[in-house]
């Protein structure tokens, strides 16, 4: 046995302690005196691993110091084996219900002090590390049930967060959709009310020009003609407003349209110069969609590739690919080209790259565009080599939300 197995011997007579404790050192084991049960139980302590207790001592018998150790919530555990001359049955009896573990009869034999002595020490041994086990376990236990309240605690305070943040989302959603269409209402407004006033303007110096022609120097001539072309392209401004304006305001139906029937009549609206053509390539598809603003689409990027051709044989190419849940399609020009640096800026709204005075823009089309193919839930993009031509692509897909 190791040395670390400490053994409280308990006996009044010092004669009979003096042999036991001779048997424990042959056998290995390290001891500990005690002349009689008050003794016992100053000396007890958590390090002694087990008690040799005589029954008959002075002043408190063995059956009295087991119950007493029983009660010790430190060291209530130990193994206590009985040493007594008494083999009656009452008598084993008796020290069962103090609480003894096991019993040797005087005259002590080594062989017998050694076999119960280990069995009690190895069942010691087992019960102290099921209690550390135990003990463990426990601790984990404590641990996980505190991690799981945390996690709870967390969850909780994250599906609050999460709840907030709906509310104030939602909030705002609702916020911006009462601001953004009191600001179409607004534009709507302004536009119309704007329109009457400036058609009279260019009427009244239209009919200046055409009545007092004659009276007009040269000058006088390129003011008017100059009044006519700023009172024109205001009100082809506001009427670039008025449609963006309207992509707001108005939700139409969305209904099967054919994209190529529609294309064909684009192209008719466009009214290209002879020296342009517009061709479209392949089969366009047919989609569920809102057909005014697939029109407005597929004009305003034609009509921009006939406005920006400077070549005397300009070629506009429409063309469309199958890409699984998406069409891509594409309008694609021999014209001037737009430099990399300027792809995202025609795509806001009043941005134009070339003077007005040089080229009649509103910078409203291409961003009219961006919101249609947006709102549909596609994408668009230019590629595009200065002096080469420009291809604008744009995705749309097959199954579009309501």
């Amino acid at each position: 046995m190791s040395e670390s197995k400490r053994i409280l011997v308990v006996d009044d007579e010092e004669l009979n302690r003096a042999l036991l404790e001779a048997m424990l050192y042959a056998l290995g084991y390290s001891f500990e005196p005690a002349h009689d049960g008050f003794d016992c139980l100053a000396r007890l302590n958590p390090d002694i691993d087990l008690v040799l207790l005589d029954v008959m001592m002075p002043g408190m018998n063995g059956f009295e110091v087991t119950r007493r150790i029983r009660e010790q919530s430190d060291c209530s555990g130990v193994p206590i084996i009985m040493v007594t001359n008494m083999d009656s049955k009452e008598d084993r009896l008796r020290a069962v219900e103090a609480g003894a573990n096991d019993f040797i009869t005087k005259p002590v034999d080594k062989v017998e002090l050694r076999v119960r002595t280990a069995s009690l020490l190895k069942m010691k041994e087992t019960q102290d590390e099921a209690e550390h086990r135990t003990r463990d376990l426990t601790s984990a236990n404590e641990r996980l049930e505190r991690e799981i309240k945390d996690r709870k605690r967390a969850e909780e305070s994250l599906r609050q967060a999460h709840d907030e943040l709906e509310r104030r989302v939602t909030e705002r959603t609702a916020q911006l959709a009462s601001a953004n269409r009191d600001l179409n209402d607004l534009v709507y407004a302004l536009s119309h009310d704007l329109k009457a006033p400036l058609n009279a303007v260019g009427q009244l110096a239209s009919w200046i020009l055409e009545d007092y022609s004659e009276t007009f120097d040269e000058e006088g001539k390129e003011r008017m003609e100059l009044l006519l072309g700023r009172t024109s392209r205001m009100n082809n401004l506001i009427e670039g407003i008025f449609e963006y304006s309207r992509l707001g305001r108005v939700q139409e139906r969305k209904t099967n349209v054919d994209l190529h029937k529609l294309c064909t009549q684009v192209i008719d609206l466009v009214d290209p110069s002879k020296d342009n053509q517009l061709i479209i390539e392949n089969r366009l598809p047919s989609l569920i969609c809102r057909k005014s603003r697939q029109e407005l689409l597929f004009w305003n990027l034609a009509q921009n590739a006939v406005k920006f051709m400077d070549k005397p044989n300009g070629e506009i190419r429409i063309g469309c690919q199958d890409q699984g849940d998406h069409w891509r399609f594409s309008v694609a020009d021999n014209g001037p080209g737009i430099d990399p640096k300027y792809h995202e800026r025609i795509f806001r709204i009043f941005q134009t790259l070339a003077p007005r005075d040089e080229l009649e823009s509103t910078g409203v089309g291409l961003s009219l565009v961006k919101r249609i193919v947006e709102d549909s839930g596609g994408e668009v993009w230019l590629e595009s080599d200065v002096g080469k031509g420009s291809t604008f692509f744009f995705t749309l897909p097959k199954t579009q939300e309501a």
